[in-house]
């Protein structure tokens, strides 16, 4: 289990305890409910520089040159994932193909992808309980375990589950499409899970690594409540030791882990501190447009404005590039193109 983490790229607890072939042929099999053939080999196709930089997407592998499986976590929503998947499976087939499987007369056969999505930030993500209240009437106080069981025994995969498609980004023109039914012409499909402590429990039963991580998250988002960040990180990580949860992995690299844990926490803080500051700048300017242009454009602008604010205050406080692009929704390219006044960009 044990391994060294690459500081040169995008570190992360959940890419040190996933990240190597054993941690991920049982992760696989808990998010799948398909357990990979023992005989199955696994390769590790993880990306370098990713969207321009010199850094991983989260995890990725190939099963027998036969599935190649991109699994990104994430603790923000970002419901453009498919674009980024979408980016990401073209460079891993790149990798994977000879430059004359191109120009072959006849078919070949490529690796079929599998996107997945494995989400625990606090905003409540997928909302599986607006969804389960249509069930039946149950009521919206009904606990969550009471939730899950009844949804199982409708035949539900998973509670906490949303898919994500390309085609939903796409502009809606059917006036301008040759052919009515052949939309969409391109389609990705992403698997989103919830993963946060108590959530999607079919699924963490199958996976010891997984309700681990679970664990400790949950662990310090608790023992924060009441105690400075370093404090409850260092509570949690013990909690674990003490009672087996991730413990080889915490024992052979306690202050590594600890140390990659507060710098998770601080960037994930400061973030959300300049996604707020950039909100209240871009509703301001919003008005301000609104009032010359129209209430509803002025709205729609000002909230655009907002994200490139944040964006701003990101790339000023030295933020990673991957990480501004994940919070506004930017590509790379546009956040290293944005003006430096925010009223030039009209």
């Amino acid at each position: 289990m044990s391994q060294k983490a690459n500081r040169k790229h995008k570190d992360s607890l959940f890419s040190l305890v996933f990240g190597n072939v054993a941690a991920l042929r049982e992760l696989y099999g808990a998010v799948s409910r398909k357990p990979l053939p023992k005989a199955a080999k696994i390769r590790l196709t993880t990306l370098k520089k990713a969207l321009y930089m010199d850094r991983l997407n989260d995890l990725s592998f190939a099963v027998d040159e036969e599935l190649i499986v991109l699994i990104e976590h994430q603790s923000t929503v970002n419901e453009t994932i498919p674009m980024r998947m979408l980016y990401y499976v073209v460079r891993l087939y790149e990798k994977a193909l000879k430059r004359e499987d191109y120009y072959r007369r006849g078919a070949i056969t490529i690796p079929a992808p599998v996107f997945i999505v494995l989400y625990n930030g606090k905003e409540p993500y997928p909302d599986s309980q607006r969804r389960f209240n249509t069930l039946k009437g149950i009521k919206p106080e009904t606990n969550y375990l009471t939730r899950t069981t009844y949804l199982a025994s409708l035949g539900a995969r998973y509670v906490d589950y949303k898919e994500l498609s390309l085609s939903s980004l796409f502009a809606k023109s059917p006036e301008l499409l040759p052919w009515a039914n052949s939309f969409p012409a391109l389609e990705l499909k992403v698997h989103v899970y919830n993963i946060n402590d108590g959530r999607n429990p079919e699924m963490m039963a199958k996976s010891k690594l997984l309700r681990g991580y679970s664990t400790i998250i949950g662990k310090i988002r608790e023992y924060e409540k009441t105690l400075p960040l370093k404090e409850a990180i260092d509570a949690a990580v013990d909690y674990c030791i003490e009672n087996d949860v991730l413990k080889e992995l915490l024992e052979k690299q306690s202050s590594e882990v600890r140390s990659m844990l507060f710098t998770e926490w601080n960037q994930e803080e400061a973030l959300n501190v300049m996604k707020a500051e950039g909100m209240e700048i871009g509703e301001a300017r919003g008005i301000e447009i609104g009032e010359a242009r129209g209430i509803e454009i002025g709205r729609s602008e000002g909230r655009s404005e907002a994200m490139e604010n944040v964006a701003r205050i990101a790339l000023a406080e030295g933020l990673p590039l991957e990480a501004i692009s994940k919070l506004t929704g930017f590509d790379i390219e546009t956040i290293l193109n944005l003006p430096a006044d925010g009223h030039q960009s009209k």
